[in-house]
């Protein structure tokens, strides 16, 4: 039985607007410094319940985004009709992080405790323009916590546990 998790869909940019009259599109990236996009020969593009895979004749860096020529989209119409949509391959796709490193989708439910108590469950990361942040669904509401330390202070991705401390500045949010 294939392993669920990776075979989830990582979102990595949405297409933002047509470049040119050929056909091609501008994607931003989620995570700017990722060369990802560029590396991809294919990859699922629209919202996850009708992705259609598609394959990527050409990618080049602009900017902080990426050109890509989609097959099939040759005019400025049809890049212009995929406005909006994401851009997300397989989690198992993705190369593997490097030691204590992470990609955010696999933090995506994941036990958050503090002082070996639990706090809750991660059910959203957040990218802020200065930090990323966790959102915990807690007893109390949600909590949002910057990923640095001294906040969080470590991820066991095989143990799928996240250990956190100095919480006292946070207060939860209502649900």
């Amino acid at each position: 039985m294939p392993d669920a998790k990776l075979d989830a869909r990582v979102v990595l940019g949405v297409i933002t607007r047509p470049h040119g009259v050929r056909g091609e599109v501008r994607a931003h990236r989620f995570n700017p410094a990722s060369t990802l996009l560029l590396e991809l020969r294919s990859a699922f593009v629209g919202a996850e319940d009708s992705a259609v895979r598609m394959s990527i004749e050409s990618a080049r860096p602009m900017g902080e985004a990426d050109v890509l020529r989609l097959a099939g989209v040759g005019t400025r119409e049809a890049a212009e009709a995929l406005r909006g949509r994401e851009i997300a391959v397989p989690r198992s796709e993705l190369p593997e992080p490097e030691e204590g490193e992470y990609y955010h989708a696999d933090l995506l439910g994941m036990q958050v405790h503090e002082a070996g108590a639990s706090l809750g469950e991660v059910v959203a990361v957040i990218a802020q323009p200065s930090v990323d942040v966790l959102r915990i669904r807690t007893a109390s509401g949600f909590l949002e916590i910057p990923i640095l330390e001294p906040y969080v202070v470590g991820v066991d991705a095989t143990a799928r546990l996240i250990e956190v401390a100095h919480l006292g500045d946070f207060e939860p949010e209502p649900s």
